[in-house]
């Protein structure tokens, strides 16, 4: 949808240039598939209560978009400095969180959900 968006928002801001519009927009359209595919390895990483992991990717992402940020900006990105860095930081953050989740396997899926781990289907 917001890729759909581009010609509507060009139109309505003709004195904008079209390219650094249409690159914004683009950029926009990352970060909720991104932010999307984020949410089964965060929760798998909450889950193992591993917090400080958490927390460190998050930081290190965070310090990361930050300068780049500033960096972009003295490099004269414009409105880019502002955006880029952050829809970056969400895949980044993505690509992390599943490398840490890698190996972790939850023994309810191994048996299909029917296993002794599974509350809800074993005898009691």
């Amino acid at each position: 949808m917001i890729l759909l968006s581009i010609p509507v928002f060009v139109g309505l801001y003709p004195k904008f240039p079209g390219g650094t519009l249409t690159a914004l927009r683009a950029v926009f359209a990352v970060r909720p598939l991104a932010d999307a595919a984020c949410v089964a390895p965060l929760a798998r990483l909450r889950g193992d209560l591993r917090f400080v992991t958490i927390a460190a990717v998050d930081a290190g992402i965070e310090f990361a978009a930050t300068l780049l940020t500033i960096a972009l900006a003295a490099w004269g990105a414009g409105a880019l400095a502002l955006v880029m860095p952050r829809a970056a930081g969400s895949v980044a953050k993505t690509v992390l969180y599943l490398w840490f989740t890698r190996g972790s396997v939850d023994e309810d899926a191994q048996d299909g959900g029917a296993g002794p781990g599974c509350r809800t289907c074993a005898p009691q």
